[in-house]
């Protein structure tokens, strides 16, 4: 399988509901699935569901955080490995996901020098505490059970140091990105 690879512009710009619909009939190819306008910061979203990217994405909205969304753990893998493209200031991680489970995308951001300091959030609908043990272990920053409360995931941002724009004029804290 040949595996296109977009170059990424943060000034594009593209709703990620819309997108979300539109990925439903592209089958979800290894690419981009939205990339949000704004600032370099932002979170990294990595989903295959259409239904929950579009959840997330609203409610990241909702406190005017900026968003880059893939479908796969690959391609977002590909987009975090590249110097050339900004870090995010977190990830929310799928666990479940075609290509390459979360899991592994958790071990490889964790051992690779440029991204292991990224905070990384599990998405996921498993509720067992057991799941939540295994992947704190690893080094998650957060574990929510989908569907996913806007006040849960706000929760789980604030401590992080990603804050609305609204509630501390942007991101809050030190940047996450690399040089």
């Amino acid at each position: 399988m040949c595996l296109i690879r977009p170059r990424i512009s943060l000034g594009t710009v593209q709703r990620l509901d819309e997108v979300a619909g539109q990925a439903e009939h592209a089958n979800f190819l290894p690419r981009i699935v939205a990339v949000m306008s704004g600032t370099a910061k932002c979170v990294l979203i990595v989903e295959d569901s259409p239904d929950d990217l579009r959840l997330l994405g609203r409610q990241l909205r909702q406190f005017q955080i900026e968003q880059i969304a893939f479908s796969t753990g690959t391609a977002a893998l590909e987009y975090l490995f590249d110097p050339s493209n900004p870090l995010p200031a977190a990830i929310l991680l799928d666990l479940i996901l075609p290509q390459m489970h979360g899991f592994d995308v958790l071990r490889e951001v964790r051992r690779t020098e440029r991204t292991k300091e990224l905070p990384v959030i599990i998405v996921t609908s498993s509720a067992q505490e057991k799941d939540a043990l295994k992947y704190y272990r690893v080094g998650i920053n957060g574990f929510l059970v989908k569907p996913v409360q806007a006040g849960e995931l706000r929760e789980t941002l604030v401590p992080l140091g990603i804050e609305s724009k609204e509630n501390g004029g942007g991101f809050g804290g030190s940047s996450a990105v690399a040089a």
